[in-house]
């Protein structure tokens, strides 16, 4: 360390502040890195309003809705035990006071030993509900599987009021042993919401694989003449097998209606679960795929470190439904810190989504907010609130992607390569330096007792960088000054909310990077189909001789680049961009050769693209993409 120089004046007179909502694009939205959310929501003070108990630890996937009829509230809650098998009955809960309290009103809808959910000695699962009301009635969709899951779907049940009694109709909407297999292997319908139209019935809900075993997941949609059917076959709405954006992995529950459209928020199945897209189609065009547009990617809910949501969003997406004043209420689940789960609230207005100053949450991992913007020399200045670790990143240059092609994912352990980073604990920090390769040299470290809390400041100079903590000099320090991205990392169980965000610096062109496994995580294809080769940009990459051998990259960019290794083993592909062929590629080499840019695009414009490459012949590698953004 070179001795500290104090300098005078600001560091971001003229900067620009990327905390602003004006800027909630300019940074990465992803469903396993992470989502700095700008959103507006507000908890209600008596949260939770219902917590597990054994046996049922888990109560999660609720709909929320207000009868039109008398103005109170109704929660649907699914009860599930800890590991959730076997799935329980649906709990409601009731309020007479617009939300102010909450009373539990007990089991609304319950399963039978007898009927096509039980196995003849125990009932099986009736949870997942959902309610739409018309001049007969109230209509329920909900969920059902045998006590070994070895059979379940959706089903319907009627009431003339909303606490009941429903009764059951005695055969299923949907059963997975009736449905043949659409391809390339999606079987178990679940998680419906039920909506009413002008001239028949929709149901959408989420369609996975046999016993609804995850690996991918698709958004569908059935019609019917009445509520209760008999409904269409699924119609495909959003899946990862199709050629447009389409962020994965994530997983549909509930919709709400408002103005004439449907909404539907998908969240993450990543470890956190802060990440969602929601869509929005008319009411009477939703059972076309085309109708579906992107209405909010990212910045639509935020956790908070409260006890009894320890662990984020859990078990679904938020649970909306417009009330009288244009606000947005949603019923959300999550698990305190003993593992239990709770049901909770929380309130924004409709037409107030975002504000000023974002959070980052990570629960139960690492989470990342990039910011797209590339820099040299700069000044900067990051205020922020913080309850544990967190880490400062500049000149980033590394890869981006996940660690696996699965549920419960987290950022690669690749993504932390090529980079400056400065890491602040409760009562040391210490700034190191990161290759290509991973290696690491720590530039200076040091004690501190001022907690995690405050401003930063940084001023990197071509051959110099300065770092002022909360004031005071942190240090100064020989650093070569390196084009490259700037970033936050809340550490696992940390929360940071970044109330500025300033930089002035040396903006330059860049690049980002996305891992072969983003490819397999894009187009649903199991890792396990796929082997591991050598010669990749960043090491490894995959290969798959399969017929149906296929990757998919979701990316928001202006161009994108393939990279990928060539040798005698490997065959030819198509390529796809936004459902677009863009004609064949050659892997064939009379040698082994390591990965290398493959194809460019033309420019495009600037927005959400899709890119995937088809197996034509042979065996096909899948290394890595770059995207300009």
């Amino acid at each position: 360390m070179i001795p500290f120089v104090v300098l005078a004046g600001s560091y971001v007179m003229g900067a620009v502040d990327f905390a602003d909502a004006a800027y909630r694009e300019a940074w990465l939205h992803h469903p396993v890195l992470g989502d700095p959310s700008f959103d507006t929501f507000e908890r209600y003070s008596h949260n939770p309003v219902y917590t597990g108990a054994p046996p049922y630890e888990w109560p999660v996937n609720g709909t929320l809705f207000r009868d039109p009829k008398s103005g109170r509230w109704y929660a649907y809650v699914s009860l599930y035990p800890k590991g959730y098998w076997p799935a329980g009955p649906t709990r409601l809960l009731r309020s007479c006071d617009d939300g102010a309290s909450w009373e539990d009103r007990g089991i609304v809808i319950t399963g039978d030993k007898d009927m096509f959910d039980g196995d003849g000695v125990s009932a099986g699962a009736t949870c997942d509900a959902s309610i739409a009301v018309d001049a007969h009635g109230y209509h329920a969709a909900y969920g059902w599987a045998k006590p070994d899951n070895s059979d379940g779907g959706i089903a319907y049940a009627f009431a003339a009021s909303p606490e009941g009694p429903f009764i059951r109709d005695a055969a299923p909407i949907h059963a997975e042993s009736a449905q043949p297999i659409l391809p390339p292997g999606y079987k178990r319908v679940y998680a419906s919401s039920i909506v009413r139209r002008k001239r028949d019935w929709i149901i959408l809900a989420s369609m996975s694989t046999p016993r609804n075993a995850g690996g991918m997941w698709a958004f569908i949609a059935m019609t019917a003449p009445e509520a209760r059917g008999p409904y269409s076959p699924p119609i495909v709405l959003r899946s990862p097998q199709q050629d447009t954006w389409a962020p994965q992995p994530v997983e549909f529950f509930p919709a709400f209606v408002h103005g004439g459209h449907i909404y539907a928020p998908l969240t993450s199945v990543a470890a956190n679960r802060g990440y969602h897209v929601v869509y929005r189609a008319a009411i009477e065009e939703a059972h076309r795929p085309e109708a579906w547009q992107v209405w909010q990617d990212g910045s639509v809910f935020h956790a908070e470190p409260n006890e009894w949501e320890s662990r984020g969003i859990w078990g679904q997406a938020v649970a909306g439904f417009i009330g009288p004043g244009e606000r947005l209420r949603v019923l959300y689940p999550s698990r305190n810190a003993e593992g239990m789960g709770t049901i909770n609230f929380a309130t924004r207005p409709w037409k107030k989504p975002y504000r000023d100053g974002f959070r980052l949450s990570a629960p139960n991992a690492p989470s990342l907010a990039l910011l797209l913007r590339y820099f040299m020399e700069l000044d900067m200045e990051i205020e922020l609130k913080a309850n544990g670790p967190w880490r400062f990143i500049w000149a980033r240059r590394g890869p981006l992607g996940s660690d696996r092609a699965a549920a419960d994912a987290e950022p690669s352990p690749l993504c932390w390569r090529s980079m400056v980073e400065l890491r602040l604990a409760a009562l040391d920090w210490s700034l190191s330096t990161y290759t290509d390769d991973g290696a690491s040299a720590v530039l200076a470290k040091g004690m501190k007792t001022d907690g995690l809390s405050g401003t930063l400041a940084l001023k990197q100079e071509s051959n110099t960088a300065t770092i002022v903590w909360n004031g005071a000099p942190l240090g100064h320090v020989e650093l070569h000054a390196l084009p490259g991205g700037l970033a936050l990392v809340a550490e696992k169980g940390s929360y940071l909310h970044v109330n500025h965000f300033r930089v002035k610096g040396d903006e330059r062109p860049g690049s980002e990077f996305l891992l072969p496994v983003e490819g397999l995580l894009g187009a649903g294809s199991r890792e396990k189909d796929w082997e591991t080769i050598p010669r990749g940009r960043y090491g490894n990459g995959f290969a798959c001789s399969r017929e149906d051998a296929r990757a998919k990259w979701n990316f928001i960019g202006r161009r994108v680049r393939i990279w990928a290794p060539r040798g005698p083993d490997y065959g030819d592909a198509e390529i796809w961009l936004d459902g677009a062929s863009q004609g064949h590629v050659s892997f064939r080499a009379g040698q082994d050769r390591d990965s290398e840019v493959i194809w460019e695009s033309k420019e495009l414009d600037s927005g959400r693209h899709a890119m995937a490459i088809v197996r034509l012949t042979g065996t096909m590698p899948v290394d890595t993409i770059e995207v300009v953004p």
